[in-house]
């Protein structure tokens, strides 16, 4: 609230600049506190933050990147702020960050990609970007932020139709179903979501059936005992096994 109230934003931009890691580090914190509060982004947004987070975070320290890239999604929950992530790149920003070897960064990037494609400009943007096969290709890595993160963002760019057809080429609905055995509730109902989403393509739906265990597997939890699971384990089945 100080921050906002003394007009401090546009100062604590210029520090972007200061060679101390420390120094920026504490400047991006104290950015990112503020965009937690509509009042907060609405001042960070006006002050032209957005710009320089999308133009800062890719050649920041690893370790500042997440926090940046947290600010950038929540700058977008304003109709102001999301135009500025759309006019600024930050989507593009984002999926490139997403072949980062970090994995918080990779794991902020895909969730703040998926913030941003709530907006159906966000997933035309990241579609042309190519992002699906990144994602798909990030789902053999081990770490459960980073599954959840990129799943998510699968969730809502196959929403698109451009988003199913793009799937295909990377075998992307053999690789979420391959996930249906994890123990990780929440990553099993995003990975449903998302073949309930794809499996109205024809190429991919042929791909689901002809693997057999999508089938098996889906059949597994839609008996597990968790209401939830159940539920989107039989939209996805219904999808899987549709017939014209």
């Amino acid at each position: 609230v100080a921050i906002i109230e003394s007009n401090a934003v546009p100062l604590m931009l210029a520090g972007l600049t200061d060679p101390s890691v420390e120094v920026r580090g504490c400047i991006f914190e104290g950015l990112e506190h503020c965009t937690r509060t509509a009042e907060g982004v609405n001042a960070v947004v006006a002050a032209g933050a957005v710009k320089a987070f999308v133009t800062n975070v890719t050649g920041e320290s690893d370790a500042l990147k997440p926090t940046v890239l947290k600010a950038i999604s929540q700058c977008a929950k304003t109709a102001d702020g999301l135009v500025h992530c759309l006019e600024t790149g930050a989507v593009d920003t984002c999926v490139s960050l997403l072949a980062s070897e970090a994995e918080s960064v990779a794991s902020q990037a895909a969730a703040t990609l998926c913030f941003l494609c709530f907006s159906e400009d966000a997933k035309k943007q990241a579609l042309e970007a190519g992002a699906i096969a990144v994602l798909v290709g990030l789902l053999s890595i081990h770490h459960r932020a980073l599954r959840l993160a990129v799943t998510s963002a699968l969730m809502a760019i196959t929403s698109t139709d451009e988003g199913k057809l793009q799937m295909q080429p990377c075998e992307g609905g053999l690789a979420v179903a391959n996930l249906l055995h994890e123990k990780d509730s929440v990553l099993k109902l995003n990975c449903l979501k998302v073949l309930a989403n794809i499996a109205v393509n024809p190429a991919i739906r042929a791909q689901l059936v002809a693997d057999g265990e999508c089938c098996a597997a889906i059949e597994r939890i839609s008996s597990c005992g968790d209401a939830r699971l159940e539920k989107h384990a039989k939209f996805a089945l219904d999808a899987v096994r549709w017939r014209p």
